[in-house]
This record gives C-alpha cells, sequence and structure tokens, in this order.
C-alpha cells in the first residue's frame, strides 16, 4: 500500500506505547503527547494528497484505510487526554487497572506491529489473523471492563478513576475496530 502508510503506523505504535507506559511511569508528558498526536494527524494531508495521483478504486481503497488509520489516532488522543486528566486531578488507578493497561499495550502494539505487515503484503490470510487478533483484543478490554466495574461495586477501585479507566478501554476497543475494519477490506480487495 506504500511506505507512507507503514511508517505512519509505527509513529502511532510507539505513540502508543509512550502513552500506555505512563500509567505505569507516572502521568507526565501529556503535552508532549498531544503534540506528537497532532503531528501525526497533520502528516495527513500528504497522505490524503497521493490519493490523486491514484485511479479510482485504488484510491477508494487508499483513501478507506487513511480513515480506518485516522480513527486510530484519535483513539490514542483519548487515551492521552485520559492520562492528562489523571495528572491533573491527581487520581491514582488500582494496581490491578494498571497491570491491565499494561497487558493491553503489549496486545495493541503486537496488532499495530501486524497491520504494517498486512498492508506490505497484503496477504488475506494474514488479514483474517489479524481480524480475529483484533477481535481478541475488544472482547480482552470488554473483560477487564466487566471485572472493573466488580472493582468498583466492591469499593477497591476509586469512582473519580472509573470514568477515566473505562475511557482508556474504549480507546483500545476504537483501535482494534480500526484495526479490524482494515482486515476485513484486505479480505474482500
Amino acid at each position: 500500500m506504500g511506505e507512507a502508510l507503514i511508517s505512519y503506523v509505527e509513529n502511532a505504535r510507539k505513540l502508543l506505547e509512550k502513552s500506555l507506559e505512563l500509567f505505569k511511569l507516572g502521568y507526565g508528558q501529556t503535552d508532549k503527547l498531544l503534540m506528537d498526536a497532532e503531528k501525526l494527524k497533520a502528516s495527513f494531508s500528504n497522505l490524503y494528497e497521493k490519493a490523486t495521483r491514484m485511479d479510482k478504486a485504488e484510491a477508494m481503497e487508499y483513501l478507506f484505510i487513511l480513515d480506518s488509520l485516522q480513527g486510530i489516532i484519535y483513539s490514542i488522543e483519548g487515551i492521552i487526554h485520559s492520562l492528562k486528566e489523571l495528572a491533573k486531578e491527581r487520581i491514582p488507578l488500582s494496581d490491578k487497572a494498571v497491570r491491565e493497561i499494561e497487558e493491553l499495550k503489549g496486545s495493541v502494539s503486537s496488532l499495530l506491529k501486524d497491520l504494517s505487515d498486512l498492508l506490505k503484503i497484503k496477504n488475506k490470510t494474514l488479514a483474517e489473523a489479524v481480524a480475529e487478533k483484533a477481535k481478541g483484543v475488544s472482547r480482552k478490554a470488554d473483560n477487564f471492563s466487566l471485572e472493573h466495574e466488580e472493582r468498583v461495586i466492591a469499593g477497591i477501585c476509586t469512582p473519580k478513576a472509573s470514568p477515566i479507566y473505562l475511557n482508556v478501554l474504549t480507546s483500545v476497543k476504537g483501535i482494534s475496530y480500526n484495526i479490524y475494519k482494515i482486515a476485513k477490506r484486505v479480505l474482500i480487495s
């Protein structure tokens, strides 16, 4: 599909990893991460411009993928805004929530690496595996959400942290969903 898209996915993966790592290390650097996300979004105009030099069928597929990549970046921004809110309000997350985020970081990072590979080779078997893996990450986030509700009811998690943590899980599901969409598009093309 092109080196520019693959580079974009790699940059998104690095931004995601840095963002999720801060849940474990502390909530600083959110402004820098938001600037990095803005730079990544700004590079989209160059990517969209490339579509004007393609035939219609190729441009349609390319634009579909760009739209999904943009959805991934918006979801990563949601994670960064959650970090910023935790820092601003000095809200701690439970150790369990931090461990769950760390687990999701590995899963989503791996999924983005697989997406890079998929964009390079456009293999239908890989596309199917990526789609299944994306559904698995979403299920994992859903399970963590249910477990979190039980922790809130038991008084283990603070009600102030709850919506922020759930936003992180929703953002992870957004990333997974957009990767799923790309994989499914490769399967039908």
